[in-house]
């Protein structure tokens, strides 16, 4: 939005965080899963480390950004720092959707095993597109129709 072009994404998130912490701090609201896509993946993680969610979690075309709770310095330590902030807090299960441009499949999983914090992944079974992590087993990628405009 205009606040994160004008500012930073952690500007962004301070000026949403009454109505995140409002949302998802009721005992009245009833949340399925939640949905986030590009930087969201950061409001995410900021709803874990602040104990205010930690199921179900789609994350479409990932893209982390650094903030108070998520190191940045590097590509490498953004994504580390978000898979790590997820895991630590146990968030899922996880689908990390991407495009069907190649570029952006290879781009976002690339990352992801690059910072080999949930280690290889591998084919799902009966030859459907899931695609798993070995040491994140409630998390799985698949390739939706689509890219990084959702």
């Amino acid at each position: 939005g205009q606040i994160m072009q004008d500012d930073s994404f952690q500007a962004a998130l301070e000026h949403s965080e009454p109505q995140l912490r409002s949302v998802f701090a009721s005992q009245s609201t009833s949340i399925d899963a939640v949905i986030v896509a590009s930087k969201g993946v950061n409001v995410l993680t900021y709803l874990a480390s602040n104990n205010l969610w930690n199921g179900p979690s789609l994350l479409l075309s990932p893209i982390p950004n650094a903030c108070n709770h998520i190191q940045g310095g590097s590509w490498e330590n953004e994504w580390e720092s978000t898979m790590d902030a997820l895991l630590s807090h146990d968030v899922g299960p996880i689908v990390i959707g991407t495009g069907t441009s190649l570029d952006e499949q290879m781009f976002i999983v690339d990352m992801i095993k690059d910072v080999q914090i949930c280690g290889s992944l591998t084919k799902g079974m009966n030859g459907s597109n899931q695609r798993e992590f070995k040491r994140c087993p409630n998390w799985f990628v698949y390739s939706f129709p689509g890219d990084h405009s959702w």
